[in-house]
C-alpha cells in the first residue's frame, strides 16, 4: 500500500502506468484505469481519491489494479493481507485470486499467514532462514511434513475435525 503516491489521486497514477509503459494515449489509458478499477470493485469515484482517502482494502485493491496495468505472466504478492481486519483480508484476496485466474496468470504468493497460504496456493515453499525447506502441495505439506520447521509451523495450529485450521 506504501506504494501509492500521497499526492496524485490512485487513478492518475494507473493513467500513469498505462501511457508509460504500455503506450496508451491519455484517453486510452484512462478508459482502461476505470476499467481495471472495477475489476477489482472500485468505481470511478475511487479513481478521482488521493491514496489517504481510501480504506486499506481500496488501497490494497488499487495496488492489485496497478500491478495488473501491464497484464505480467506472474504477478508477486507480497504480504498483500497485512495491516488489513480479517474482513478486508477477505476480499483482497478474493479480489486477487479472481483476477490472477481471470487474467490467467500466475500468483507467488509471499505471505506468513499459513492458513491463507494453504488455502489460496496449489503448491507451497516453506522458508526457513532464508532457504526453501520443503515443497508439495497443501495436502501433502499438511499430512507429511518432512522438515522439522514446517513440523513447528504445523504445530501453532489448532485441529479442526482432524484436519489443521
Amino acid at each position: 500500500m506504501n506504494s501509492l503516491t500521497p499526492v496524485l489521486t490512485v487513478g492518475y497514477q494507473i493513467s500513469e502506468v498505462l501511457q508509460v509503459r504500455q503506450g496508451l494515449s491519455r484517453g486510452e489509458a484512462e478508459k482502461r484505469t476505470l476499467e481495471l478499477l472495477a475489476m477489482t470493485n472500485l468505481t470511478p469515484v475511487h479513481a478521482r481519491r488521493f491514496p489517504h482517502e481510501l480504506s486499506g482494502g481500496e488501497k490494497q485493491r488499487a495496488v492489485i489494479s496497478m500491478a495488473l496495468s501491464c497484464s505480467p505472466d506472474l504477478l508477486i504478492a507480497d504480504e498483500p493481507t497485512s495491516a488489513l481486519d480479517v474482513i478486508t483480508q477477505a476480499e483482497v484476496i478474493t479480489t486477487l485470486v479472481r483476477m490472477v485466474r481471470d487474467q490467467g496468470m500466475g500468483l507467488l504468493l509471499v505471505t506468513h499467514d499459513l492458513p491463507l497460504a494453504i488455502s489460496v496456493c496449489d503448491d507451497l515453499a516453506v522458508m526457513h532462514e532464508g532457504r526453501i525447506v520443503e515443497t508439495g502441495t497443501p495436502s501433502k505439506i499438511l499430512r507429511y511434513p518432512s522438515h522439522e520447521h514446517t513440523r513447528k509451523l504445523l504445530s501453532a495450529f489448532i485441529f479442526k475435525g482432524g484436519a489443521r485450521t
